[in-house]
């Protein structure tokens, strides 16, 4: 064997260990998201600069002092800036001190959830908005934030997001929103009778918005004829 076989050999054999030595450490978790440039404009992104700096010095005056409501609610701004300039790691540990100060903060939750789903950490967002919602299960954007991750990240089939909206209209007391977003799921996997029927719900809990839920029944009742003829 040539002496550049042999260094070929030899660079193949360590591409292979360290491979595996890679995968021993990882495994084939993904890799998380810490940063992603911002599609900004100047002046936007100069506002969530001058929040920032506003944000950080806040933090860094906290002290033994510092009421717990406030060392929170600075935490929260620190992760808030963080989260629009891109700093996903940073927004993170942020939300994470903020919910070391009041862990059963349902809000402080539901951001750290939008957060690792930013990095790409689907199952500790789908945990964290679990944990909102058990703190505040009336909030019907925590139920739906729920319902879009299983949906587009843990492949929940039909009969999983039916049961997931009825949990949550049951808990939200009908609220109009995931009404409405129920009856545009159902209508997208083809049960155009349960679609209208929400619809109808909607036209009888919002009654300020009948003429436009009057539509959507209209338009629904029309399909259905169709397909009977």
């Amino acid at each position: 064997m040539n002496k550049k076989a042999l260094f070929i050999g030899i660079g193949a054999a360590l591409v292979i260990f360290f491979g595996y030595l890679a995968y021993q450490q990882w495994g084939d978790k993904p890799q998380l998201v810490t940063y992603k440039e911002p599609s900004l404009t100047a002046e936007a992104r100069a506002i969530y600069e001058q929040r920032l700096s506003e944000a950080q010095k806040a933090v860094a005056e906290i002290n033994d002092q510092t009421p717990a409501e406030e060392k929170f609610n600075r935490y929260m701004a620190l992760g808030s800036a963080k989260f629009s300039l891109g700093f996903y790691l940073d927004a993170k540990n942020a939300y994470q001190q903020a919910l070391e100060v009041m862990p059963n903060n349902a809000f402080a939750w539901q951001a750290q959830s939008t957060t690792l789903t930013a990095m790409g950490d689907y199952k500790g967002a789908l945990n964290a908005i679990k944990k909102a919602i058990s703190l505040d299960p009336k909030q019907a954007d925590f139920w739906k934030w729920q319902i879009d991750l299983e949906k587009d990240h843990f492949q929940a089939n039909s009969d999983r997001v039916d049961e997931l909206y009825g949990e949550a209209l049951s808990k939200t007391d009908n609220n109009i929103n995931i009404i409405t977003a129920y009856a545009t799921f159902l209508e997208q996997t083809g049960d155009l009778e349960g679609a209208l029927e929400q619809w109808q719900k909607a036209y009888e809990v919002n009654t300020a918005q009948r003429e436009v839920y009057q539509a959507e029944i209209d338009r629904l009742q029309r399909r259905l004829e169709k397909l009977l003829k």
